[in-house]
Parts: structure tokens; C-alpha cells; sequence
């Protein structure tokens, strides 16, 4: 009887697996697109789950020196035309996007931008900047 028990039990614990790693593959994300908007340059880079660096752009690459590299939307229109020529292994493959200090206009654009080309499942958006900024100090009296 224990032998039976165990085989069923075995046979039900092997479907179970299948059925979780199946529901586990399919809401896997394979690539991350990180793009970092800074003061003085724009980054765009793409990674797997694990980390490693598949593709990366700077405003640099791209031939954009001084003020270019800061003045935000035409940087990030040639980078991501450089992308999107450049990464055919993410066509069909879902992506995550991390954003970081972004303006939420500029959020809107990328996303409609890459949507068209590549299958976006998640979008995270980490902006370092206050909305209302610090309070300032207190004035000192003579």
C-alpha cells in the first residue's frame, strides 16, 4: 500500500511541477531597457534578468556633444532609433522598462516609441527628483 501511495503521490507531485514551470515561463521577462536621464548625459542601456549588459548607448555615441546631450527628447529620439536597429534578438521577447529620472511626458513618448516594435510587460519609474524640491534655508539678519 505504501507503494501505491507513493507512486501516486510521485506522479502528482511530477504534474505539479510541469504546471509551475510552464505558469513560471510565461510571465518571465527576459530584458530590462534602463534608461537614466542626468544633468549632463543620457544612458540607455539593455540587460538580462541576470544583469549582463546586452546593448548600451550614451548621448555620446551617438554624436551629440555639450548642451545636445542634456536637451533630453533629441537625445533620446536618436538613441532609441540606434536601439531599435540594433536589438532584433528582443522582438518578440517580453521587456521590462526602468526608468530613472524621467519626466513623465518624456515616460509617455518612450513607451508609445517602443510599443510599436517590442512587447512591454512591465514599466517602473524611479525619479529622484522632488516635485516641489527642497525648502530653502533661512535667511539670515544683519
Amino acid at each position: 500500500m505504501s507503494q501505491i501511495y507513493k507512486s501516486k503521490m510521485s506522479s502528482l507531485c511530477q504534474s505539479n511541477k510541469k504546471s509551475l514551470v510552464t505558469t513560471y515561463k510565461q510571465n518571465l521577462v527576459r530584458y530590462i531597457v534602463h534608461i537614466n536621464l542626468t544633468s549632463t548625459n543620457t544612458l540607455v542601456s539593455v540587460t538580462d534578468i541576470k544583469g549582463n549588459v546586452k546593448l548600451s548607448y550614451s548621448s555620446g555615441q551617438v554624436n551629440l556633444r555639450g548642451k545636445q546631450k542634456t536637451k533630453q527628447p533629441a537625445a533620446l529620439i536618436n538613441i532609441l532609433k540606434r536601439l531599435l536597429l540594433k536589438a532584433k534578438f528582443m522582438q518578440n521577447e517580453p521587456l521590462a522598462i526602468h526608468f530613472k529620472n524621467t519626466r513623465s511626458h518624456y515616460e509617455a513618448f518612450i513607451v508609445k516609441m517602443l510599443k510599436t516594435k517590442f512587447f512591454i510587460k512591465t514599466i517602473r519609474s524611479y525619479n529622484m527628483q522632488p516635485h516641489n524640491g527642497c525648502r530653502p534655508k533661512k535667511i539670515k539678519r544683519f
